[in-house]
């Protein structure tokens, strides 16, 4: 099936993927607002939904995430204030190799995801399909 631009519904769908993989907000958002705004191919409304759903669940885990390090961090600082040395260096180094390999999950995931769109099909994302099937009518 076609858009309205002429180009294949999969293609463009395997292209919302690829921008949510550079993490562009601006750009999912604006291809994301064209597919729901102009499109009438529900199946390309869903896989723009999920690319931007599953953009923001994995934004804001990295973000929580993030937030653990800073924690330890201004500890070390609290305990460096009353003269006591503690180091907090190991353990924002092995959470830094938890967050980036999350960050290398989310980037495959997305690859997976474009190359499935390019066959009409998908891939589950259970936490974010779940939410889509709810909130989403076709």
């Amino acid at each position: 099936m076609k858009t309205k631009l002429g180009v294949s519904a999969v293609l463009v769908a395997a292209g919302v993927y690829i921008l949510a993989i550079v993490g562009n907000y601006t750009a999912i958002l604006l291809a994301a607002g064209y597919i729901f705004l102009v499109e009438d191919n529900d199946w390309l409304k869903k896989s723009a939904l999920k690319a931007v759903a599953t953009m923001l669940f994995f934004s804001f885990l990295l973000s929580v995430l993030g937030l653990v390090p800073d924690v330890v961090k201004w500890i070390g600082t609290c305990f460096t204030v009353i003269s006591l040395d503690v180091s907090t260096y190991a353990f924002t180094s092995f959470w830094s190799l938890i967050t980036q390999a999350i960050e290398i999950f989310r980037t495959c995931l997305f690859l997976a995801l474009a190359f499935k769109a390019l066959n009409q099909a998908s891939i589950t994302v259970p936490f974010v399909d779940e939410l889509i099937n709810k909130h989403f009518t076709e």
